[in-house]
């Protein structure tokens, strides 16, 4: 299933990939973050589709790993309280919180790649009265997105360390730090 989903999203993008793969230098290189003009034609649009595809893999690979641990395995186990209100608590066995632990740091990588990936986008923004960074781009945006990329950074040490840890605790936190 997954060959086949990943083999249609190729098919989808097939133009990217080639025009990737066949790229040269326009030898025109923009002021703003000192990229040759070919890399916004051809090789950050392949960024951003690869982007895409591991994205949703992991994604998959995560819905994947939870109904696999809830059926086979008992890595998650379902407890009911038998009174008037019905309370249903999950608790995860200390692999399967390693697992989803590595799962979701990669999740919060991807992000600080992704955050990484929309520098390069400032420069194809529609935010002023012309195409292309404005000064709100440049000063602001750029700063908040240099932000961003440190702070999923972080978050994913922080779910790299929770495999040892093997808590609730800590991945709460960095996604409420980076939620905030």
């Amino acid at each position: 299933a997954l060959s086949f989903f990943l083999g249609f999203i190729a098919t989808i993008a097939w133009d990217t990939v080639l025009l990737y793969m066949n790229q040269v230098p326009f030898g025109v290189t923009e002021p703003f973050l000192g990229k040759d003009a070919g890399f916004y034609v051809f090789t950050l649009p392949f960024y951003a589709f690869l982007w895409n595809v591991v994205f949703y893999v992991i994604l998959i690979t995560i819905g994947v790993t939870l109904v696999v641990y809830l059926i086979r395995s008992r890595s998650i186990l379902l407890n009911y309280t038998t009174s008037e209100i019905k309370f249903q608590t999950i608790r995860f066995t200390s692999k399967a919180k390693m697992h989803l632990s590595f799962l979701g740091g990669l999740i919060f990588l991807l992000f600080s790649v992704r955050y990484w990936l929309d520098t390069f986008y400032l420069l194809y923004s529609t935010r002023g009265v012309v195409a292309g960074a404005t000064y709100t781009d440049v000063n602001v945006q750029l700063s908040v997105l240099k932000l961003l990329i440190a702070l999923s950074f972080f978050c994913a040490l922080i779910f790299f360390a929770n495999m040892k840890f093997k808590g609730m605790s800590l991945p709460i936190v960095a996604i409420i730090l980076l939620f905030v």
